[in-house]
């Protein structure tokens, strides 16, 4: 239709990816994943780490020489620029994953796929504290999702979601350690879709389409393929004395 505009599909370059990390806290989901990534990915990936404070992941960033920059976070806008022109000052990067509290605009999110990990199965426990209003609602099952980010609050398209049913009572303590795995889980799925070429993102990284159709558990959709992958997040289940897959 004349005037409309139109939306095609793009892969990301997956070999030697530059991975973005938007974070402003300890970072562990991140840095567990680094880790399984580091000692099981045959791929090698540069990371750039950003934040918008001081917080724990800038002491890994030192600590591991992975390139970092805070940018004083003022509204959602400027910090979405500036942001912008930081990684454009890089060089770019590929994907950006986020672990971040706070709201971008497009001046970020429709430069790079920007994807998100919520702590809930969304559309349910929008927002922040969704862990806290997890066990606030009595619901048996606990999730998290991978989605993009757009203008709204985690209403972005969802690439894919994970559940784990939870105790009766269930205290923050434990809900938190299932939150944290479910998040590496989520952020090694979104790497194996790129790193495999499962998903094309839009133009303008408003939406996504899954090339093939992929499998997946009564706990996780899609699940990870990667043996490798697996090894090592089971590894990580069983230092923190906590299953959410099982082999």
């Amino acid at each position: 239709m004349e005037g409309q505009e139109i939306i095609y599909f793009v892969f990301i370059e997956t070999q030697d990816m530059r991975i973005g990390i938007l974070a402003s806290s300890g970072g562990s989901a991140f840095i567990e994943t680094w880790k399984i990534l580091c000692k099981y990915s045959s791929t090698k990936h540069d990371y750039f780490v950003f934040t918008d404070r001081e917080c724990g992941i800038e002491n890994f960033c030192r600590n591991n020489d992975i390139p970092y920059k805070r940018i004083t976070y003022v509204d959602r806008k400027r910090f979405s620029i500036e942001a912008n022109e930081y990684i454009y000052s890089i060089g770019g990067v590929d994907v950006i994953f986020l672990y971040f509290l706070r709201i971008l605009t497009k001046d970020l999110f429709m430069k790079y796929p920007c994807l998100n990990i919520h702590p809930a199965l969304l559309p349910a426990f929008k927002g922040i504290n969704a862990v806290e209003q997890f066990i606030q609602s009595g619901a048996k099952f606990m999730g998290a999702t991978l989605h993009l980010i757009d203008e709204g609050i985690d209403t972005g398209a969802i690439i894919a979601q994970i559940q784990t049913p939870m105790p009766h009572q269930t205290n923050l303590e434990k809900a938190s350690k299932v939150s944290f795995l479910q998040k590496v889980y989520l952020t090694l799925i979104g790497i194996e879709l790129l790193e495999k070429n499962y998903i094309a993102f839009a133009n303008d990284f408003s939406s996504f389409e899954i090339i093939e159709a992929l499998p997946y558990s009564l706990s996780a959709n899609p699940i990870l393929q990667n043996s490798n992958f697996v090894e090592g997040f089971l590894e990580l289940q069983q230092h923190e004395n906590t299953k959410i897959i099982n082999s």
